[in-house]
C-alpha cells in the first residue's frame, strides 16, 4: 500500500472514533497529524482548530497548527501558535525546533539557533535538531559548526533512511572544498536515495567543477529523466556543458531553463560566457546586463563557484 493509502485508511479510522467521541480534543490532534502526513492542508488545519476550541490548553494542538501555518509558508501565524505551545508546555521540544525552522524561514538565524539549541537540551537523541541546526549554520556560513552537528546527527543515527544529513553535509565540504568528503557523502546520499534528483543535480554540479565532464553530465541527465524540465537541472547541466567546451549544448541547457524561469541570473550569466566564447559578443553582454540586473553579485558567485568568467 502506498503512503497515501495507508494515510487515507488511518484518517478514517479515526474519523469512526471521532463519530462516537466527537468532543475529544485529542482525537482532532491525531487525525490533524495524519492529514498533515498527507498533504491535506485544509482539514489538518480545520481538525486543530477544532481542537483547540475544545482544549485552549493544549500545547500539542497549537503545535500542530503551527505546523500547518509552516506547511503554508504563513511564518507568522507558525511562529504564533508555537509561541503559545511553548508557554503551555516548555517542555516541548518540537515546538522549539519548529518556531526556529519558522525563524530560519525568515532569516532571523540567531533566534533560530537559540530556539534549535533549546530543542537540542530538551531532546538530545534526536538527530532533527542537529540536522536543522547544521543547515542553519550553513546559511549563516559557518560550514565548521555545520560539519560538527551534521557529524553528530551522523552518529546518533548512522542509518537514517534518507539523504539529509549527508546530502548537506557534502555541501558544507564543497563549500570548504574538501571534494573528496564531500563525494563521499553524495555517494552516501545516493545509495539511501538512489532518485534524489537534487542529490543528483549537486553531485553534477561537483564534477563539472572537479573537471569529470561526462560524470557530471551522467549525473545531470539521470536527474532530469526523474525531474523532468526542472530549470535548476538544466542549468546544472549548461554548467557542465560550458566547462566541457560544449558551448552550443551549453546555450540549449541554459535556454531550456530560462523558458522555464526567465529571471535564473545564473543561466542567464552562463549562456553569456557561453556566447562570448563563441563570438556573440553582443549577445553576451546583453544577458551579463540581465544577470547584473537581477542578481548584482552573480558574477562573482560564478567564478568563485565553479570557476566560470
Amino acid at each position: 500500500m502506498s503512503s497515501t493509502g495507508a494515510y487515507a485508511r488511518a484518517i478514517e479510522q479515526l474519523s469512526r472514533v471521532i463519530d462516537y467521541d466527537p468532543d475529544n480534543a485529542r482525537l482532532y490532534v491525531n487525525r490533524g497529524g495524519l492529514y498533515l502526513g498527507n498533504r491535506q492542508i485544509n482539514e489538518a488545519l480545520a481538525d486543530y482548530n477544532r481542537s483547540i476550541s475544545l482544549d485552549p490548553a493544549s500545547s500539542l494542538a497549537f503545535a500542530g497548527r503551527g505546523q500547518t501555518y509552516l506547511q503554508m509558508a504563513d511564518y507568522e501565524h507558525a511562529i504564533e501558535d508555537f509561541n503559545e505551545a511553548v508557554k503551555l508546555y516548555p517542555g516541548n521540544a518540537r515546538a522549539f525546533l519548529a518556531r526556529g525552522t519558522a525563524y530560519s524561514n525568515t532569516r532571523e538565524y540567531d533566534r533560530a539557533i537559540e530556539d534549535v539549541d533549546r530543542s537540542i537540551t530538551l531532546d538530545p537523541p534526536c538527530t532533527a535538531g542537529y540536522r536543522a541546526r547544521a543547515y542553519i549554520y550553513g546559511m549563516k556560513g559557518d560550514r565548521d559548526r555545520a560539519n560538527a552537528d551534521y557529524d553528530q546527527a551522523i552518529k546518533l543515527d548512522p542509518n537514517p533512511g534518507t539523504a539529509t544529513a549527508f546530502s548537506r553535509r557534502a555541501s558544507a565540504y564543497q563549500g570548504k572544498r574538501d571534494y573528496d568528503h564531500a563525494m563521499a557523502d553524495f555517494a552516501q546520499a545516493l545509495k539511501l536515495e538512489p532518485n534524489n534528483a537534487s542529490v543528483l543535480n549537486n553531485r553534477c554540479l561537483l564534477r563539472a567543477v572537479l573537471g569529470q565532464y561526462e560524470s557530471a553530465l551522467t549525473d545531470c541527465n539521470e536527474a532530469l529523466r526523474i525531474k523532468p524540465g526542472e530549470a535548476s537541472i538544466l542549468d546544472s547541466r549548461g554548467v557542465a556543458h560550458l566547462k566541457k567546451g560544449a558551448l552550443e549544448q551549453a546555450i540549449e541547457d541554459y535556454d531550456a531553463a530560462l523558458q522555464i524561469d526567465a529571471k535564473m541570473a545564473v543561466a542567464l550569466y552562463g549562456r553569456a560566457i557561453a556566447k562570448r566564447r563563441k563570438g556573440d559578443a553582443v549577445g553576451g553582454e546583453a544577458d551579463i546586463a540581465m544577470a547584473l540586473a537581477i542578481k548584482p553579485n552573480v558574477a562573482d558567485e560564478m567564478a568563485a563557484r565553479y570557476g566560470i568568467k
